[in-house]
């Protein structure tokens, strides 16, 4: 599996490599040019990270250095803004190892109400969003496993002058099972595809989480071709009862870059990132510092269709008590691609960069590949794809989580509308881990009956 991710890397930087040859060919296509289907005329609304108007003076964040990732809404769920809206889904889960026992697998039906709202606002100079959602799970023999969740997302984009824009975006999640958080995210996507983003690939047994990550980016557009900018991030994993999370730590991220990028044309970027990270993990009180120096390049076919790669030297060092300092240099090299459609949304990502363990007793170079697809068939049927792949090496082997291990992972969704205002969803998710004594094989099948809400705001 590692072959293939570097295999992965590898084609994406062929491909970003042969690119400039045709670009102007693909992008001479309006913003509102079809799909591969006829009737995917007129496109959705620029993807985040993407250009809103080409033709506008106006740069923006390419993707490597976004603190968003890809959205998977498709057209008709992003064309309205100045939108309350709101739901509340019942639902069944069938799974067949609740316990992620290494042995004789435990089965368990449990029974979830998840009501949610949420809230976003677009004005020339302001645009802001918040979610909210409350959850409550019952197990049908482990009744000791019930609880009780949290999940709350904001974000906010403020234009200071013409030319300086100060973003902010924070999530906080509480949970038990770290499924019930991942299969209540609805037109999400890939959030981390360049050097920011917690490391979630590390999936616990049922056990208490808490984890909150806000990041903030100021941008001044110096000229009409080039930016500079700087984001801070700070993210925090807590497990309060280990017994339960077995033997996963608490881990705490800070990280600082500064960029710059030029707009080489009206769809092709290019630019530089200093990134400086502080990754501990606790109580091991290991701690590693890694500072890195990468190169990106971004392409916009469409403004809802892009193209990124970036690649550079990254130099970690970690150190704990009565431990030898361990130095590590290696290369940091990614690529995404993102496809926003009316009728079809796509978002893939390959990556090699250190990290924090998300868990595991020290930082871990990770090497990441995922996708995810939602397509529309009808007015009222849509599936969705998601996949991934996750090898995590530690920087320094612990007892409590040996020298790392690897996660695999497929899950494919079917929505059916009945009417305006009901969703019918049927889920099936597959996962396999081995992290030490950490191991986990689980299938799980649910079914949900959601009911939701919009009201204009302002009107």
């Amino acid at each position: 599996m590692r072959g293939q991710v570097s295999q992965g890397l590898a084609l994406l930087l062929f491909v970003a490599a042969t690119l400039p040859a045709w670009a102007q060919e693909i992008g001479s296509a309006s913003p509102g040019a079809s799909e591969t289907q006829p009737k995917d005329s007129g496109a959705a609304p620029a993807a985040t990270g993407a250009i809103e108007s080409i033709e506008e003076d106006q740069m923006v964040p390419p993707v490597p250095v976004s603190i968003e990732g890809y959205s998977l809404s498709l057209g008709p769920e992003s064309e309205r803004a100045n939108y309350l809206r709101g739901g509340l889904t019942f639902s069944s889960t069938y799974d067949d190892n609740v316990l992620a026992n290494t042995g004789r697998p435990t089965p368990d039906v449990s029974y979830s109400i998840w009501p949610w709202i949420s809230l976003n606002q677009s004005r020339p100079r302001l645009k802001w969003s918040f979610s909210y959602s409350p959850g409550f799970t019952f197990y049908q023999k482990n009744t000791n496993l019930n609880e009780a969740d949290h999940a709350f997302e904001t974000k906010l984009e403020y234009r200071l002058s013409p030319n300086v824009t100060l973003r902010l975006r924070d999530a906080f999640s509480k949970s038990s099972n770290f499924f019930n958080q991942f299969e209540q995210n609805p037109g999400g996507g890939i959030s981390s595809v360049g050097l920011q983003g917690q490391n979630n690939s590390v999936i616990p047994p049922l056990a208490e989480r808490i984890s909150n990550a806000g990041d903030v980016q100021l941008t001044y557009q110096v000229s009409q071709y080039g930016m500079v900018g700087m984001t801070g991030s700070c993210s925090q994993l807590r497990y309060p009862d280990r017994a339960q999370a077995g033997g996963l730590l608490d881990a705490d991220v800070k990280a600082g870059e500064l960029f710059y990028t030029h707009r080489v044309s009206k769809r092709n970027y290019l630019g530089a990132t200093y990134r400086y990270q502080d990754l501990r993990a606790s109580p091991s009180s290991v701690e590693t510092q890694t500072h890195s120096l990468v190169v990106f390049y971004t392409i916009y076919f469409r403004p809802t269709v892009s193209l990124s790669v970036f690649a550079g030297p990254e130099f970690a060092e970690t150190g704990a008590p009565h431990v030898k300092v361990h130095q590590d240099l290696s290369p940091a090299a990614g690529g995404s691609f993102g496809w926003q459609g009316r009728y079809t949304s796509l978002a893939v990502s390959v990556s090699r960069r250190v990290t924090d363990g998300g868990g595991l007793g020290s930082a871990v170079r990770a090497e990441d590949a995922r996708a995810s697809l939602r397509r529309q068939f009808t007015k009222a049927l849509n599936a969705g794809l998601d996949a991934g792949y996750a090898l995590n090496d530690l920087l320094v082997p612990t007892i409590e989580s040996g020298v790392g291990g690897h996660t695999l992972f497929g899950a494919f969704s079917i929505l059916q509308s009945l009417g305006r205002r009901f969703d019918l969803e049927l889920r099936y998710t597959r996962l396999h881990q081995s992290y030490g004594d950490l191991p986990a094989d689980r299938n799980r099948v649910s079914i949900s009956l959601s009911y939701r809400f919009e009201r204009a705001l302002g009107r």
